[in-house]
This record gives structure tokens, C-alpha cells and sequence, in this order.
């Protein structure tokens, strides 16, 4: 799809090249979440898609929520290089 026929879905203060940027990084997310561990994958649905609180997440999970922060951190960090290495 070419720029131009994106002008169509342009907000007001949105060129298409944002469009593009966005469904690509949306993609991206999205592949590296495919990634991810089974327990980071649920972990990130749960905070992040369904909105629980860290503690709810650990009692879902049957983990301490020290731990929760531990899964969070590092499910994040594995997503970030993910995405940055798909970048380069």
C-alpha cells in the first residue's frame, strides 16, 4: 500500500508515514511477544492487555509478587531487544 492510499485513513495530525511506522512497530510488538517465554506471554497479557495490578497477576500466576516484578522486568527487557534488533 503506497503512501498516498493511506491519506484516506490520515487523522488530523496524522501523516501516513505515522500510519505505517505504527502498524509496523504494532506488528513488531506483536512478533516479539509471540516470542516470548509461555509464562512472560501470560504475564504480559494479563498486566498489560487485561489491566491487572501486579499483585493479581502473581496470585493468577501462583508466584510472590516480588517475583511478578522480576517476570515483568525481564519479560520487557526481552521484548525491547527484540524490537531494537529487528530495527537495525
Amino acid at each position: 500500500m503506497s503512501i498516498d492510499e493511506l491519506s484516506h485513513l490520515q487523522g488530523e495530525n496524522e501523516d501516513p508515514r505515522a500510519l505505517i511506522e505504527g502498524t509496523e512497530q504494532e506488528c513488531l510488538v506483536q512478533e516479539g511477544l509471540e516470542r516470548l517465554a509461555p509464562r512472560d506471554r501470560l504475564f504480559m497479557k494479563l498486566h498489560f492487555d487485561q489491566g491487572l495490578p501486579i499483585g493479581e497477576v502473581a496470585q493468577a500466576m501462583q508466584i510472590s509478587t516480588e517475583n511478578a516484578y522480576t517476570v515483568k522486568h525481564r519479560a520487557v527487557q526481552r521484548l525491547r531487544s527484540f524490537i531494537l534488533s529487528r530495527r537495525e
